[in-house]
């Protein structure tokens, strides 16, 4: 199942600024108070071995502000371990999940369950023209065990949101933090989703109707990457593995 999160248009301007007061301020916006109750139920869902979410442009900064509200109620291994052995933890009861739609009231963490480690290592995160200025793992890759969640992203090289963020110059002299994996396709230009990302990928990995891509990152390339994650990425991202309904 596919759950369609929509960020509405407030005319131009308005829009703008929204991106600007989350990007640079981490606000939360709308769109992102919409979106965190829906992530967070699909999280603790037992059902789901995994829950994925595809952003694209203004919606890889809603997904920023996201992954920081996830971070603040997920209990570090170590902690849930030690509040389980305890006997004199009390249990808090919490409302159910329950779909609110429309729901304006302000969003109060508390009013959540904790998310555990296992749980938040369901996430896998694809992100188009990443143009917010930090995207980061709760918990980084080792050497003995892959980041929580997973992230990535794809940016076309002449793609102006794109160089704001993911591929901005000079990053080391801007406060931009974007963990994961970054496959850049260069030359490329164009900021549309299916237009200039989806479809060029459509046209480089379809198999017929054979699951799965063709084991590469055409027409992306793999950026330079250091340390465990390095490792842990393949020659083909790991979004690819689910084209034409494939599993992973």
């Amino acid at each position: 199942p596919i759950t369609l999160i929509q960020n509405a248009t407030s005319s131009l301007w308005l829009d703008l600024l929204q991106c600007a007061v989350g990007k640079q301020w981490r606000k939360l916006t709308e769109p992102a108070l919409k979106a965190m109750p829906v992530i967070y139920d699909a999280l603790k869902d037992k059902t789901k071995a995994r829950v994925i979410v595809i952003v694209h442009s203004q919606g890889t900064i809603i997904m920023a502000t996201v992954l920081d509200l996830l971070y603040q109620i997920t209990k570090r291994e170590k902690q849930a371990k030690d509040e389980m052995l305890s006997a004199s933890a009390a249990a808090i009861p919490y409302a159910p999940p329950e779909f609110i739609y429309p729901n304006e009231e302000p969003l109060n963490l508390s009013d959540f369950e904790p998310l555990t480690e296992q749980e938040l290592g369901k996430l896998e995160v694809y992100s188009f023209a990443t143009c917010a200025n930090a995207m980061n793992w709760f918990r980084p890759p080792s050497k003995q065990a892959p980041p929580i969640p997973w992230i990535e992203h794809f940016g076309n090289e002449q793609d102006l949101v794109a160089r704001l963020g993911m591929i901005a110059p000079n990053l080391e002299r801007h406060p931009i933090f974007i963990d994961g994996p970054r496959y850049l396709h260069k030359g490329a230009w164009g900021h549309l989703l299916n237009e200039h990302y989806l479809y060029p990928i459509e046209q480089q990995q379809r198999k017929g109707r054979k699951p799965g891509g063709q084991g590469n990152s055409a027409p992306f390339e793999l950026l330079p990457i250091s340390g465990p994650i390095a490792e842990q990425v393949g020659a083909m991202p790991r979004l690819y593995t689910y084209l034409n309904g494939g599993r992973r």
